[in-house]
């Protein structure tokens, strides 16, 4: 029977929209952080620790999973608040500190209502909610893709950083004399 169950979830989370999923982690956050509470009333601190370490994971891969390009200030916003919440949850949990990690689980959930709300709404090709059709003869006609178009330019590539290895993202010049470490 467990296995079945296991299954099942294992089965929902696979198939589920990034929304859901995200809804999910939040919900599990919030859930290991009241447990956490209980814990540190009752002093037990191995599975404190355990739970708040499993909602600083949660957290990081919220964080991870911010689109700068098309969240802009929000995730910007949402990146300074994680932050905080992580900074807050090490805190409380060297402190022992059951307000604190209420205080985290009481943003986290904020955040999960408003992603609730959006639950239910369409969304468009980039994950985000899709705004509202414009309808009457404003409406934008579709637009038609040749299939015998050239495909869009390729980015430049990244000249190295002199010594024949690619900069990585890295200023130009920087690390101009860095190699690679030699595997053994």
């Amino acid at each position: 029977m467990a296995y079945g169950v296991h299954g099942y979830k294992r089965t929902s989370i696979q198939t589920a929209d990034r929304r859901h999923l995200i809804v999910l982690l939040y919900e599990g956050a919030v859930s290991r952080l009241n447990q956490a509470v209980e814990c540190i009333q009752k002093e037990e601190r191995e599975e404190q620790a355990r739970l708040i370490n499993r909602v600083l994971e949660i957290i990081k891969l919220l964080d991870n999973a911010l689109d700068y390009r098309q969240g802009g200030e929000i995730a910007r916003r949402l990146n300074a608040l994680y932050t905080y919440m992580r900074d807050t949850l090490a805190l409380a949990n060297i402190e022992n500190d059951a307000d604190r990690v209420l205080e985290v689980a009481g943003l986290l959930n904020t955040l999960l209502e408003g992603w609730r709300g959006i639950l239910d709404q369409p969304i468009n090709g980039a994950g985000a909610p899709a705004p509202e059709p414009p309808a009457g003869p404003e409406a934008p006609q579709p637009t038609v893709v040749s299939l015998n178009a050239p495909p869009p330019p390729l980015l430049p590539r990244s000249k190295g950083n002199g010594a024949g290895y690619p900069n990585y993202g890295r200023k130009p010049g920087r690390f101009s004399n860095a190699r690679p470490p030699v595997m053994a």
